[in-house]
């Protein structure tokens, strides 16, 4: 049976995530937990890397809370829900605290029981000696100048028991694959099945039936961290009681939406439909038409002599008639 290395950033990684939501990872880990190997390198650089992680994230979450904007949430689109948030900043940022505190304990907890519930690695002398080999030689896995990825491997090598699968972030893996494959087979006699990021892609090379939970931490992961920092925020939120009050505002914005929207919908009601603007649009004379009337209009200027031409009728002197004449007529 293959086992599967846990890499340091896959473990980092999930603490971007809620603290529920860490603890499900832990809880998938612990079902299966004999298809799991890590190596003591890598619970080291876990524990030495958490609190740096953690400050990293509240920081960056608190962060967002300062240049919280109107349209930062979906439906949360009021002045007055953002004010009530910035009011009560404080108590949301000892929440955020409260829930890194609570992450903590959770990796904390898991690391304590990695040895009762894992296959471990121990680093030995020799393991250290063949890792600084390694980085004189130049041969992978590396990153950076420290020899922990060195020694993770030297570690494995040591090992060699089973077929491996590495599941990890870091590129140099991947970059050195075919180098890494034929070492392994050369050295223990087995293979390197595969290297993966997504705990669900081990499972279908293991044959473990992946559950909809593992398919929803993992969502939750690839989405942008802002949005696993907005869950956060809004956790936090509900914490400090500002919900309900956030909820009301929303459905007064909502009212005024769908009021909006039927004074829409009736005005368009109102409108003509297309054909009837056809219609008129098409017993309109066309352009061409219209200039030729304008062109055959005398100029303003030839109608003002023409008129000036007509004698008013007060200066003209009609003779009379007799009524002798008249009676001839």
């Amino acid at each position: 049976m293959a086992k599967v290395l846990i890499d340091t950033n896959i473990i980092l990684d999930k603490l971007s995530l809620t603290s529920d939501t860490l603890q499900s990872f832990f809880d998938e880990l612990y079902k299966n937990k004999s298809h799991f190997i890590f190596t003591q390198q890598i619970i080291d650089e876990i524990f030495r890397n958490t609190e740096n992680k953690l400050c990293e994230i509240s920081n960056n979450l608190k962060s967002n809370l300062k240049n919280l904007k109107t349209n930062t949430f979906a439906g949360l689109n009021s002045d007055e829900a953002v004010k009530a948030i910035n009011d009560n900043i404080a108590i949301i940022h000892k929440n955020i605290n409260d829930d890194m505190k609570k992450k903590k304990e959770y990796l904390i907890s898991f690391i304590n029981n990695i040895s009762d519930n894992f296959a471990i690695v121990a680093t030995t002398e020799d393991i250290i000696k063949s890792a600084r080999l390694r980085k004189e030689k130049g041969n992978p896995p590396s990153s950076g100048a420290s020899i922990g990825d060195e020694i993770i491997w030297e570690s494995v090598l040591s090992w060699g028991e089973n077929d491996i699968i590495v599941l990890s972030k870091d590129n140099t893996w991947y970059e050195n694959k075919t180098f890494l494959e034929y070492e392994y087979i050369k050295k223990t006699n087995k293979k390197i099945i595969s290297i993966e990021k997504e705990l669900s892609k081990v499972y279908d090379l293991i044959d473990i039936e992946e559950n909809k939970k593992l398919k929803d931490i993992e969502n939750e992961e690839q989405e942008h961290i802002t949005q696993n920092d907005h869950q956060i925020i809004l956790n936090a939120i509900l914490r400090a009681n500002l919900f309900d009050e956030i909820n009301r505002i929303s459905e007064l914005n909502l009212i005024n939406q769908s009021l909006y929207s039927d004074s829409m919908k009736r005005a368009i009601a109102a409108m003509p439909d297309m054909s009837t603007i056809q219609k008129a649009v098409q017993a309109m004379p066309d352009m061409r038409s219209f200039q030729s009337a304008i062109k055959a209009m005398p100029d303003m200027s030839t109608l003002q002599k023409t008129l000036q031409a007509i004698p008013d009728f007060n200066s003209v002197n009609i003779p009379k008639i007799s009524k002798e004449k008249s009676n001839d007529i």
